[in-house]
C-alpha cells in the first residue's frame, strides 16, 4: 500500500475520533504521549536483569505520568509514543529530506485522524506550500466540516477511508457519524478535491452484505474517484502488547468477495483495484 506518489515522508499526529476494532495505530488514538514497554527487547527477558534492578517491567504502563518519566532504559524497552513540536521546527525538521522527494515526491500526513489538529496542521501546511512540497491527507472524515475546510485547500490529494455507512452501525461498532462522513465527502467533491476512496475488508464489518450494499450504492455516486480495496491485518498486535492493551481478534476476509467488490465497481463505471498491504 502507498502513502500518495513519489518518495514521501508520513507524519503521524496522534489522536482519533474512531475506535475501529481493527486499528493498525493504536499508540495514535490517544491525543497524548503514551509511554510504551517492549516486553521483547527487555534485558530481564534476555538473562541481564542486574543491569536494571530498579526497572518496574511491564508495570511501568500503571504508573501516572509523573512518576514514569524518572524511568529510562538504556536497551529501549521504555520509551514515549508521540512528540510535541512548534509549526517552525516541524517544518523544518520535514524539509530536509526535500533532496529525497525531488518533483515526484512530497509529504504525508496521517493518524489517527490528523483533522483533529487542523488548525495546527493548517499553520504547517501553508508554510510546505511555500515550498511547492506535495500533501497527501490520509482520513476518516469523521470530523465536523470546518475542520475539512481548514485543511483542504492546501492539500493536494486525500486518501479516504470507506468502512460502516450504516448511521446506527457506524456510532456502535466505531464511534463515528456515518452522516457527518457523507458530507464532508460531498464537500470534497463540490470542491473538486482530488480523491483516493481506501477500503479495509472484513467479513464481520465492510464486507457484511448490508454493508456491502451501502458501499456499492455510495461509490456509485463518486465513480470518479479510485477504490482500493485491501483485507486487515495483524501487523499492529506488537504495539497493542506495548501499550498493555489486548491485540484484537483475527478479521477473516473473504477474498473472493474483495474481487466481486472490484469487479462491481469497474463494471459499472468506477475504477477499482484490490491492493496488498
Amino acid at each position: 500500500m502507498q502513502d500518495g506518489p513519489g518518495i514521501r515522508t508520513t507524519v503521524f499526529l496522534k489522536g482519533c475520533t474512531l475506535h475501529c476494532p481493527w486499528c493498525a495505530n493504536p499508540e495514535n488514538i490517544r491525543c497524548g504521549r503514551q509511554y510504551y514497554f517492549k516486553e521483547d527487547i527487555c534485558s530481564a527477558n534476555r538473562g541481564k536483569s542486574v543491569f536494571c534492578a530498579a526497572c518496574p517491567g511491564e508495570t511501568i504502563l500503571k504508573y501516572s505520568y509523573a512518576d514514569k518519566t524518572k524511568f529510562s532504559c538504556p536497551f529501549g524497552a521504555i520509551g514515549v509514543y508521540g512528540k510535541s513540536y512548534k509549526t517552525q521546527e516541524l517544518v523544518n525538521l520535514l524539509l530536509r529530506d526535500k533532496a529525497y522527494w525531488k518533483e515526484t515526491g512530497g509529504i504525508t500526513f496521517s493518524g489517527g485522524e490528523p483533522l483533529l489538529q487542523a488548525q495546527e496542521l493548517k499553520r504547517v501546511l501553508m508554510l510546505l506550500k511555500e515550498s511547492n512540497i506535495h500533501i497527501v491527507l490520509e482520513t476518516a472524515l469523521h470530523v465536523p466540516i470546518d475542520a475539512v475546510k481548514t485543511v483542504s485547500e492546501y492539500v493536494d490529494l486525500l486518501f479516504v477511508d470507506l468502512k460502516i455507512l450504516d448511521e446506527q452501525e457506524c456510532k456502535k461498532i466505531l464511534g463515528g457519524q456515518a452522516d457527518l462522513f457523507k458530507n464532508n465527502v460531498r464537500h470534497l467533491a463540490a470542491t473538486e478535491k482530488k480523491v483516493i476512496f481506501r477500503i479495509p475488508c472484513s467479513n464481520e464489518f465492510t464486507l457484511k452484505d448490508s454493508n456491502s450494499k451501502l458501499l456499492k450504492e455510495f461509490i456509485h455516486q463518486y465513480n470518479c474517484y479510485p477504490v482500493e480495496i485491501f483485507s486487515l491485518h495483524n501487523f499492529a498486535n506488537s504495539k497493542y502488547r506495548t501499550l498493555g492493551l489486548y491485540p484484537p481478534s483475527e478479521f477473516p476476509v473473504d477474498l473472493c468477495k474483495m474481487e466481486r467488490l472490484a469487479t462491481w465497481i469497474n463494471e459499472t463505471g468506477g475504477k477499482a483495484s484490490v491492493i496488498s498491504i
